[in-house]
Order: structure tokens, then sequence, then C-alpha cells
């Protein structure tokens, strides 16, 4: 993904959004996908909150 592209995709997309909110520690969670589809929603978060550093579940690695 470009510079270009990813300042558009959070300046517009609510999904990448919450996702940086949480890795940022600014949330605690994220709802979403009030439209469109599971995996076009989980697309950018698994982008955005990748797993990493010996995580082995979504949702535990702090």
């Amino acid at each position: 993904m470009t510079p270009d592209l990813a300042r558009t995709v959070i300046r517009t997309n609510t999904t990448a959004i919450g996702a940086v909110m949480v890795h940022r520690g600014e949330a605690e969670s994220l709802i979403c996908g009030t439209y469109g589809q599971y995996l076009w929603h989980l697309t950018y978060i698994r982008q955005i909150l990748a797993l990493g550093g010996g995580c082995g579940r979504w949702g535990h690695c702090r």
C-alpha cells in the first residue's frame, strides 16, 4: 500500500480508523460491520492489528 492510499483509507474508512485506535491504545475494542461483508472489514483489521510478538489469538496481544 502506498502512503497516499494509506492516508485515503484512514481518512475514509471507519473500520480502519477504529483498528488504528485499538492499536494505539485509544480504544479497547472495535465494533464494525454495519454494512458490507465480513471479510472486507477483516482485511483492514488484520492489516492494522497483525498478530506478532508471540501472540496466538486475536484480542490477547497486548
